[in-house]
């Protein structure tokens, strides 16, 4: 208990230390102004404006939980961006703290949890998210994604009628924070068939007890979110099917690029084939697959899980539906966990290979947040690398 008290600490100094730069960041000019500042819904403080905030689109979208996180901002300031930013590197910790968790709960073993929460934490693909206002909504999801997952995990090991409804509730906060976290029961049944079966227990009680609410919310939500795109005029056309192969190919290459190669980031990342960055993507994962080549059945399981991780949580950003942007840095905030399932083990028994990884890890993203300091850096950075690739 101590050790694990422990590292929550120091994942939460160290995520603080980390984006205390972001800080002193101002609003950039992307989204920031006519979804945070521009809408007199969050400014007002009345009873109508709450109401508001929770139930009708705001800048577009409809993502209340998102909306209220900002009207709490204001209610502290006028739009201080201090108070906005300082939100958004709380939400940070909380994340990686419950990564840590989720973690603990594959390995049993709180030093490779620890590793492989610190891999995620620094990096830099979550600079956008934690260093952008507007990004916020990535940071929420993910929080109550892992919430109903450790919820979920807890409900299986007591009587499951406990903790379900929790679960459950997180899910759905973990749903109206963002559309993406939608395939998360998919995981939930994963987890449910691999995990060893109580005695005595039905087969299909316990699948009665777990993963049929979260289909039934996830469908509910879904028509939700379909119907708030269509009625606000961005429900997407299907491609066709060799255009539709290509982008949805490019943009799962330029993720798994981003992972174990996570230079250069672009704010508006595309997809494709021709960069030489991909030759060089290539080697750097034909290592990785040599130097994690399971050595027995655990690690040949936990590469497994790790990469049904990545597919799942991936799905909703690949670009099955068109969307405006095949790739991004904030598309990978869940799906990177899986970069910590697969190296935890390996990194916590080699500490000089995790110091090194780790800190190289941590420069990147402390090299990146610069950019995210105001509007100009950012469009700059993003011409120059997307003129760059073309």
């Amino acid at each position: 208990m101590k050790e694990t008290r422990a590292h929550v600490l120091l994942l939460l100094v160290l995520t603080f230390a980390l984006y205390a730069p972001t800080l002193r960041y101002p609003f950039v000019n992307f989204d920031d102004p006519g979804i945070v500042l521009g809408n007199p819904v969050l400014r007002e403080n009345s009873v109508d404006a709450w109401v508001s905030a929770a139930t009708e689109r705001q800048g577009g979208t409809f993502l209340p939980v998102r909306a209220l996180s900002y009207k709490i901002d204001f209610a502290f300031t006028e739009g201080n961006p201090l108070v906005f930013h300082a939100h958004n590197v709380l939400l940070a910790g909380v994340l990686h703290v419950l990564a840590y968790f989720v973690l603990l709960g594959f390995f049993r073993d709180p030093r490779a949890a620890l590793a492989g929460a610190i891999l995620y934490a620094v990096h830099p693909v979550h600079v956008e998210s934690v260093a952008w206002v507007t990004g916020r909504k990535d940071l929420l999801s993910s929080i109550f994604a892992l919430a109903a997952l450790l919820c979920f995990r807890r409900a299986r090991v007591r009587e499951p009628a406990s903790l379900a409804p929790a679960a459950l509730a997180l899910f759905v906060l973990a749903a109206l924070s963002k559309a993406t976290v939608l395939v998360l029961p998919l995981w939930l049944v994963l987890e449910e068939f691999l995990a060893p079966r109580k005695e005595g227990e039905p087969a299909r009680r316990r699948w009665l007890a777990g993963p049929a609410f979260f289909f039934l919310a996830a469908f509910l939500l879904f028509v939700i979110h379909y119907q708030e795109a269509r009625l606000a005029g961005v429900a997407k056309e299907i491609r066709s099917a060799d255009d539709q192969l290509r982008t949805v190919a490019g943009g799962l290459i330029e993720h798994l690029r981003l992972l174990f190669l996570p230079e250069p980031l672009c704010a508006r990342a595309r997809s494709g084939f021709g960069s030489p960055l991909y030759l060089l993507a290539l080697p750097i994962l034909a290592f990785a697959a040599v130097w994690l080549r399971p050595r027995q059945g655990r690690s040949e399981d936990r590469l497994r899980l790790a990469a049904a991780w990545f597919v799942i949580f991936i799905l909703p950003t690949a670009n099955l539906i068109r969307t405006s942007t095949p790739a991004a840095e904030r598309y990978l905030i869940l799906p990177s966990l899986a970069l910590a399932l697969a190296l935890a083990p390996a990194l916590s028994r080699r500490r000089v290979c995790t110091g090194i990884v780790c800190g190289v890890l941590a420069i990147l993203n402390l090299a990146r947040q610069p950019v995210w300091s105001d509007g100009n850096p950012l469009w700059k950075d993003t011409l120059r690398k997307t003129t760059a690739r073309l």
